[in-house]
């Protein structure tokens, strides 16, 4: 559907439509009529029923490698004038092998839309392996934000470097090599970062069950102090039991922080807050570990 997301080159982009006359060019030539959330009269009537005074749709799409997975929104939130949305790709029981693309809409207030940040969590693990998954932070059209992996959930210390709860700035390759043994699965995450234009955030924390990732909310650099807030959300589906779960977030900077402060907010699936906790943040490896 609306093929626009293999136009700029990446595996997500986002368009906001705000007028009749934009929606019209949404195509559904593509959509299939096998699946019910497909239905092109559904999404037709959708869009028609979109009151461009006072509401705009916002189109994400994201490359899958199969019909297995599809995207899926979550919920969208405001802080100060930016609009935050979040969606993730999940699995689900349709067949087949060939590639594709897959769409949602979304109807926001029209004054919302003038500044949109859109999150997507491959929750299904649509592109990485067992214990990791991607999730991408990213403004319309497709200009990244932040880039991140999730690694986990596991009954262990993720990363043995850093206390649980403990944070890390990785503001170098050397310090990224005394972070990561060489057998690690995220080895590759940081050898694909250009230090030189931009760092690592690294975050170790317990979550309720293994259906919660983490993800960086808002980032704030003033001098050599970072101050980021970290939502950690439930999508659901998790086991019942505490696990750890390690954040590797790829922030672009030429000027990184030195040491700062991560506060991690969880969040339930219906949106309630459980808990808030503060972590302290350094390129000292000294300081990695104080638990």
């Amino acid at each position: 559907m609306d093929e626009s997301v293999r136009d700029v080159g990446t595996s997500y982009s986002s368009r906001v439509l705000r007028s009749e006359d934009e929606a019209r060019r949404l195509s559904v030539t593509n959509v299939g009529d096998s699946v019910s959330e497909q239905d092109v009269t559904q999404i037709n009537r959708f869009v028609a029923r979109t009151d461009f005074a006072n509401e705009a749709l916002v189109v994400v799409q994201t490359a899958v490698p199969s019909p297995k997975y599809r995207i899926e929104f979550d919920f969208f939130n405001r802080i100060g004038k930016t609009t935050q949305m979040t969606l993730h790709i999940e699995e689900t029981n349709e067949s087949g092998s060939e590639s594709g693309i897959s769409t949602g809409l979304v109807k926001i207030p029209a004054d919302y839309a003038d500044a949109i940040e859109i999150t997507v969590v491959d929750v299904g693990g649509a592109y990485t392996d067992d214990l990791l998954r991607t999730i991408t932070t990213f403004l319309p059209t497709n200009e990244t934000l932040v880039e991140s992996i999730n690694v986990g959930p596991s009954n262990e210390r993720l990363n043995t470097e850093l206390g649980i709860p403990g944070g890390a700035l990785l503001t170098n390759a050397d310090l990224a090599s005394k972070f990561v043994p060489d057998d690690s699965t995220y080895t590759k995450f940081l050898q694909e970062t250009s230090f030189g234009s931009s760092y690592i955030l690294a975050v170790q924390a317990t979550m309720p069950n293994s259906g919660y990732y983490l993800f960086p909310q808002t980032i704030e650099t003033g001098g050599n102090e970072l101050r980021v807030r970290i939502r950690q959300q439930n999508f659901g589906g998790g086991l019942n039991a505490e696990f750890n779960h390690l954040l590797l977030a790829r922030i672009p900077s030429a000027s990184p922080p030195e040491n700062g402060t991560a506060t991690v907010r969880t969040h339930d699936v219906d949106e309630t807050i459980i808990s808030t906790q503060t972590i302290p943040l350094s390129n000292d490896p000294d300081a990695w570990d104080q638990t």
